[in-house]
């Protein structure tokens, strides 16, 4: 988890998707209550910068004025289709400088986004 990380956090990121990127397998990231990286060594918004920059990452910058970095939504799509079949939804549940709870902010955002 972040808090465990004591040293370059974007160097220890590309250690953890680097099966994925000799895979080829995308993957999107979220934020949970573990996250929150001491200052000297990154933080949120440095690391979802970073991710953004691998080719298979899925990872989107996160909604302005909600709590966390990582409050974003990625439309799948069915096959050879521009039609979309599922969302899948990233809240970012905070810690460490954020309250480890889902705001009354992400949860107006979610309905708004999903109606």
């Amino acid at each position: 988890t972040g808090n465990n990380i004591h040293s370059n956090s974007t160097a220890y990121w590309k250690y953890v998707v680097s099966p994925c990127l000799q895979s080829g397998t995308p993957w999107a990231h979220v934020f949970g209550n573990h996250d929150d990286l001491a200052e000297e060594w990154g933080n949120r918004r440095i690391l979802m910068t970073y991710d953004m920059t691998f080719n298979q990452s899925y990872t989107s910058k996160g909604v302005p004025n909600l709590p966390g970095e990582s409050n974003y939504f990625i439309p799948i799509y069915g096959e050879n289709s521009d039609l979309v079949s599922a969302i899948i939804y990233n809240l970012d549940t905070g810690g460490g400088q954020i309250p480890v709870q889902m705001s009354d902010d992400q949860v107006k955002w979610l309905l708004a986004t999903y109606t």
